[in-house]
């Protein structure tokens, strides 16, 4: 599993979010300028109302297509995330190793995530991984955090085991139909450390909101 290729579609997917809020803030520009004395001297309501339709239908389509792309580098990071299980003789020994610890009463769950950190982004490899070791008897939850795969119960009570691609698939959805800031950051949040996808342009992006919320907070007048 290579996480530069999925660093690299979060870092396209960040662009391409700060695309989107410029495209925001021509819209807001160009409000002010039809709004502004000047323009309502010259120009008549129906002709400023119509510059800003024409206008802001234009910035909506470019949206939608920035979107798209978005939509497609999520299921980028899904095909690198859900490939076949690949054998790796390094799976072999480290099972061995957890199985030898666990016998010797040498194991805890910070051990087990050590060592199994390196399959991060290798979805079908910690799934074997956490079979291997639920049949020697070990906790494998610590895998869990992991994975974006997951097991829900029917009304009958029976689980039933879902399958990343779900996860991968609504998030493209909601990328492509306009998923909320809130949720798409927690959701590139989530990636990345799941992953271990350490995206530089994810963490600047979430300092900045970070920032922007701290100084609205402060300028915000006490209330008696």
């Amino acid at each position: 599993m290579e996480n530069e290729k999925i660093v690299n579609s979060l870092d396209n997917i960040v662009k391409s979010y700060k695309d989107i809020k410029e495209l925001h803030e021509k819209i807001e520009e160009k409000k002010a300028e039809l709004n502004s004395p000047s323009s309502i001297k010259r120009y008549t309501t129906s002709s400023r109302q119509e510059e800003l339709d024409n206008f802001v239908s234009d910035c909506n389509a470019k949206e939608k297509s920035i979107r798209k792309k978005m939509s497609t580098e999520i299921k980028n990071i899904q095909n690198e995330i859900c490939g076949v299980y690949q054998y790796n003789p390094d799976i072999e020994h480290d099972i061995d190793f957890l199985t030898t610890m666990a016998r010797g009463g040498m194991i805890s769950a910070n051990m087990i995530s050590t060592v199994v950190s390196k399959y991060r982004g290798s979805e079908s490899t910690l799934l074997f991984l956490k079979q291997k070791l639920k049949d020697a008897g070990l906790n494998a939850s610590p895998i869990d955090e992991m994975l974006f795969s997951g097991s829900e119960i029917d009304l009958n009570g029976n689980s039933h085991f879902v399958p990343p691609t779900e996860y991968f698939n609504a998030l493209s959805s909601d990328i492509e139909n306009g998923v909320s800031d809130v949720s798409l950051i927690h959701n590139l949040s989530k990636i990345s450390e799941k992953t271990g996808a350490e995206s530089t342009s994810l963490q600047n992006l979430k300092a900045e909101i970070k920032e922007s919320l701290d100084k609205s907070m402060s300028n915000m007048l006490p209330v008696f």
